[in-house]
């Protein structure tokens, strides 16, 4: 990704050198080339990344940015995904960096705990599909029963897939499902510690992941029983998004938690999505679903303190932008009781809606 933008940058840059305002981008051509080598050695390209992470070609990226926003889509974002992506491989050097200097310095509390590995549950699968996955079905079930703007909508959410295939995009939801989906690891340590009832230090019900959380687990974390903190949010929601698979159904005594839980996600996205199909509002611009994360020199921690080679990669997707609702069960105020169903309603759906909250 980085030897790609990189690559984009920099052919832009020379084809428009004498039209662009912004100082230090002769400096800039020559910074870049570090990471559009032909190198594929994630410990060299993390090292560079690191060493330049305060460079002020940095600077001079986020100026570009700015200066070219009334650039052809996709010019200003690939310089913004430029210094992203440097601040996001140089986190591949600088934590471990911490960790260790933090290790001398807390001994007696690392010598006090133990680290267990948490064994990753099966995701759910989405139910079996119906002849109800289409627009007009799936608005009818967001929306009040004699609803008298159903009408308008379907006509408009029509005139939408004419153009956008959003009936397409919604039956390859369910054509996805023969891929192995996983269960985002908020919401497997969160049922972790419910269901096992796991004490938490100093009652602080807080729990802490490498990335900002999704939307749904957000939601997810709001109407849990456990009353847990919620964790801080980049605001997307995704496609294969999953809970956690129950096989017995109504037999698991996990089954009305659940189901409550995510009837309530499920409205809090249908009102959005509802919101967002009246105002004819657009879908946010793409943004990454991690931080940039360039702090202040570390003058504790040289480079040469970490030498030693490490595995890369860590699940971390910045290039997925798909979103999606769950299934939509239609409920008017908040669901206390899903064993209660309500008015109108063509059933559970795979049906589902992009949306993306600001």
């Amino acid at each position: 990704m980085l030897n790609r933008a990189t690559r984009f940058c920099e052919s832009y840059l020379t084809a428009n050198l004498d039209t662009i305002q912004t100082p230090g981008v002769a400096a800039l051509l020559d910074w870049l080339p570090q990471f559009s080598s032909a190198t594929t050695d994630p410990l060299i390209l993390c090292r560079a990344a690191y060493n330049a992470r305060h460079a002020p070609q940095i600077a001079t990226l986020e100026a570009l940015r700015q200066e070219l926003a009334v650039a052809p889509q996709g010019t200003a974002e690939t310089f913004r995904s430029v210094k992203h992506l440097v601040g996001r491989l140089a986190e591949k050097i600088r934590t471990p960096a911490n960790l260790v200097n933090d290790s001398l310095l807390l001994r007696p509390l690392l010598d006090s705990y133990e680290i267990r590995r948490v064994e990753a549950p099966v995701a759910a699968k989405i139910p079996v599909t119906d002849g109800l996955r289409n627009l007009d079905s799936i608005i009818r079930r967001m929306l009040p029963a004699d609803d008298p703007r159903l009408e308008d909508l379907q006509v408009y959410l029509g005139q939408l897939d004419g153009s956008l295939g959003l009936e397409d995009a919604i039956r390859a939801i369910s054509d996805d499902e023969e891929r192995q989906h996983n269960v985002h690891a908020e919401i497997q340590m969160l049922e972790e510690f419910h269901r096992n009832q796991r004490k938490f230090v100093a009652h602080d019900r807080y729990m802490a992941c490498s990335k900002l959380a999704c939307f749904c687990c957000k939601l997810y974390f709001k109407w849990h029983p456990g009353r847990f903190v919620e964790p801080e949010c980049h605001q997307k929601t995704y496609l294969n998004w999953r809970p956690i698979d129950l096989p017995e159904r109504v037999e698991s005594k996990y089954w009305p938690d659940q189901r409550r839980v995510l009837a309530n996600l499920s409205k809090e996205l249908s009102n959005l999505v509802e919101e967002q199909i009246i105002t004819q509002q657009q879908p946010t611009p793409w943004h990454p679903d991690s931080i940039t994360n360039i702090t202040a020199v570390m003058g504790s921690v040289a480079i040469s303190e970490v030498g030693e080679v490490f595995e890369s990669g860590d699940g971390e997707s910045d290039e997925v932008t798909d979103s999606d609702s769950l299934a939509h069960l239609n409920y008017d105020e908040t669901v206390d009781n899903t064993d209660n169903e309500s008015g109108e309603s063509d059933e559970e759906s795979d049906g589902g809606s992009e949306v993306e909250i600001q």
